[in-house]
């Protein structure tokens, strides 16, 4: 069992945290809240309802009109960032792989040695439990 402290946004709290032996190498960790963080059980567990005019309701959904658009086409300068980067990626694991490929075809005594050598690296991380080596192993055999 182990207390850690878990800083937020507002302020820190304090976690207990216990090892979960079913699931192997896992830790639970459940948030302790501060006195004025809990809610008494006689006034309810939902906040009081907010009293809002028919002015602030206009102007918020005026607001929201004018951050939304039908189409996403109709926002300039939008981009998928993350599904350009997996392309990429995709793009590279295509092209080591060919890379590899045409090694085997080409020196296979060269590829068993190189093949030989990474399983070596991944028996010697699983072996030590060693998270760095295993890592290592990864970005060297996984790019």
């Amino acid at each position: 069992m182990v207390v850690t402290r878990s800083p937020t946004s507002r302020r820190g709290h304090l976690c207990l945290s216990v090892p979960r032996r079913p699931l192997g190498d896992a830790w639970s960790s459940n948030g302790l809240l501060w006195h004025d963080e809990i809610r008494d059980i006689e006034r309810g567990i939902a906040p009081a309802p907010a009293d809002v005019d028919e002015d602030e309701l206009a102007a918020a959904l005026a607001f929201v009109d004018s951050l939304s658009v039908d189409e996403l086409g109709g926002i300039p300068d939008l981009a998928d960032h993350y599904a350009q980067a997996l392309a990429e990626l995709v793009d590279a694991k295509e092209e080591a792989a060919s890379v590899y490929d045409q090694l085997v075809t080409a020196e296979p005594a060269l590829a068993e040695e190189h093949r030989a050598e990474a399983e070596g690296h991944r028996r010697k991380a699983e072996d030590s439990r060693d998270f760095a080596a295993l890592l290592q192993y990864k970005a060297q055999h996984e790019a």
